[in-house]
């Protein structure tokens, strides 16, 4: 409007212009147009597993030694399991309900959390649930939390 009735001495939409620039600017700096804590959310997961999923995932995959017995594979303070191929990479992390809850996503809504990863494709689950009940070593059937590992490539 001010420069409208010539008080800025601006060309008409250089003021619209400038401010999409900036707000162009702000989104290209927060990286996403979605909700600042569920987006904060997901890099915490990230950063999570990113940080322990060498050390406290134990592997779904039975270990063998040269002699054909079973390795018992020791995770301190287990955070849950990993799934992996047959080329070993991992396809998916499955956390325990009570970690994922009070660690994974502490301070956050961790429901909200799940249902933020369902959308974007990077948990696997067993609908109506938010979790899946897979055969674990150890522990036979319980529900986990299943986050596939393309969460670490985001």
């Amino acid at each position: 409007m001010a420069t409208g009735a010539g008080i800025t001495g601006w060309e008409l939409g250089e003021a619209t212009e400038a401010v999409a620039r900036c707000f162009k600017s702000w989104i290209d700096a927060r990286g996403t147009t979605g909700a600042g804590d569920i987006e904060a959310a997901i890099r915490q997961v990230r950063q999570f597993i990113g940080a322990h999923g060498a050390s406290r995932f134990q592997s779904t995959k039975a270990r063998h030694d040269h002699q054909g017995d079973i390795i018992h594979e020791r995770v301190i303070n287990r955070a849950g399991f990993r799934v992996e191929g047959e080329d070993g990479d991992v396809s998916e992390y499955l956390i325990l309900p009570e970690v994922f809850r009070g660690e994974v996503c502490e301070g956050f809504n961790y429901q909200s959390v799940a249902r933020a990863l369902l959308q974007r494709g990077a948990l696997d689950c067993e609908p109506p649930h938010l979790t899946k009940k897979p055969r674990l070593p150890e522990l036979g059937l319980t529900r986990v939390y299943a986050i596939k590992s393309s969460i670490l490539g985001e």
